[in-house]
């Protein structure tokens, strides 16, 4: 069972390949920077409502074999038809279909994790099913890498190869019964109504505040993904394989941190996330300035390493406020409102070329000192919530005596 976990993430391919050539599609198709995102960024907007529908039924309505089968077959079929396109309309069209499907399987993995595993063994089949989602994006990253080198289009050809994990994991996959709904009328309804009226409950105003960091952060640090082939052209060193090496490291970094946080977190306490942060925007501001490949490489490792620790440290924090059986829904919305995040990105480096920002580079200097506010954000309340705290025992001691 745990090798059909970890060929979960084998069936979706992700960005990263389609990053190293946007600069050469701009180029061919006669396109702005912010126009080409569009095909990277696009599926981000469809996937928000199948994400959502995609949780709720996913084990429930339907089987996991018909919700794999069918989500896997069309992201494969809708991202290869690509390479058959040069109208880059129906080219957007074609990527958001592609979304549509990645949103439809994106609640497989934990919703199968904790239908497959009881909770002590839970913890490694989580980590086996992330290692491997790190592991397939370092591969399809270098694989498309070596495609784009015949032409942009090429990369496309990639999404035929998910088709092959998506068969074994067929067949490796146990039967797992459907959940019957219980249709017993006004006992249904009546959680149903408990289910409306009590979101507050379940997801306190602390939970928001971090799914709006989320969305903030994700809009703010895209870029040092989004641009390198950008600014591996500005740079007079462009090849899809370079722009490959860049994200691979980028993807390195991102998981040697996050297997390195469970020691960060007890060195560094409640300030795991103000380090996270201080590592992102050192990484931005050196990407932002980098004038050769090693500089460049330097910044996207720190950087990597620094959202890859934010995205744990959230979820750890949010775990002290919602109880376990609604982190999956608060996956949800959080992967919807941070997928917003990532298509507003083109829109956003748009606005900065408008306010006098036009090098690839600049959007990562405006992005580092937005990462640096956070971080003293952070740093100022973790101070003045450590002094109420201890003010607050200091006057209920008093009280006591």
């Amino acid at each position: 069972m745990i090798f059909a976990v970890a060929l979960l993430p084998w069936l979706t391919v992700a960005g990263n390949p389609i990053i190293t050539t946007l600069s050469e599609m701009s180029r061919t198709l006669d396109l702005s920077e912010s126009t080409a995102k569009l095909a990277f960024t696009m599926p981000n907007l469809t996937l928000i409502a199948t994400c959502l529908i995609g949780g709720a039924i996913v084990g429930r309505k339907i089987s996991y074999r018909l919700h794999i089968t069918i989500s896997a077959l069309v992201m494969s079929i809708s991202g290869t038809a690509i390479f058959f396109i040069s109208d880059f309309t129906v080219i957007l069209i074609a990527r958001g279909v592609f979304g549509l499907a990645m949103g439809f399987m994106t609640p497989v993995g934990s919703s199968l994790i904790f239908r497959l595993y009881t909770e002590d063994k839970r913890a490694r089949a989580i980590g086996v099913n992330t290692a491997s989602m790190y592991i397939s994006t370092i591969a399809y990253t270098l694989i498309g890498g070596i495609f784009g080198l015949r032409g942009w289009h090429y990369v496309y050809l990639i999404h035929v190869l998910s088709l092959i994990p998506m068969v074994v994991l067929l067949r490796l996959l146990p039967d797992i019964p459907v959940i019957q709904g219980s249709g017993e009328g006004a006992e249904a309804t009546d959680k149903a109504e408990k289910r409306r009226t009590g979101f507050w409950q379940r997801f306190p105003p602390k939970c928001m505040f971090f799914i709006a960091f989320n969305f903030i952060f994700m809009l703010i640090t895209f870029p040092i993904q989004i641009n390198v082939s950008f600014i591996l052209s500005e740079l007079d060193i462009e090849s899809a394989t370079t722009a490959s090496v860049v994200l691979i490291i980028n993807t390195i970094a991102g998981a040697a941190a996050g297997i390195l946080f469970g020691y960060v977190t007890k060195a560094m306490r409640r300030f795991s996330l103000p380090f996270a942060l201080a590592l992102s925007c050192a990484g931005m501001f050196l990407a932002s300035t980098a004038d050769g490949l090693n500089l460049l490489l330097a910044g996207s490792a720190l950087a990597g390493a620094g959202i890859a620790m934010i995205n744990i440290a959230v979820l750890l924090e949010v775990g002290y406020y919602v109880r376990k059986e609604n982190i999956g829904l608060f996956s949800g919305i959080n992967m919807a409102v941070c997928s917003f995040g990532a298509f507003c990105v083109s829109a956003y480096t748009g606005l900065l070329a408008r306010m006098g920002f036009v090098s690839a580079q600049s959007p990562l200097m405006v992005s580092g000192v937005g990462v640096f506010a956070l971080l003293v954000m952070f740093v100022v309340f973790i101070i003045f919530s450590n002094h109420l705290r201890k003010t607050g025992g200091t006057a209920n001691a008093g009280a006591s005596d």
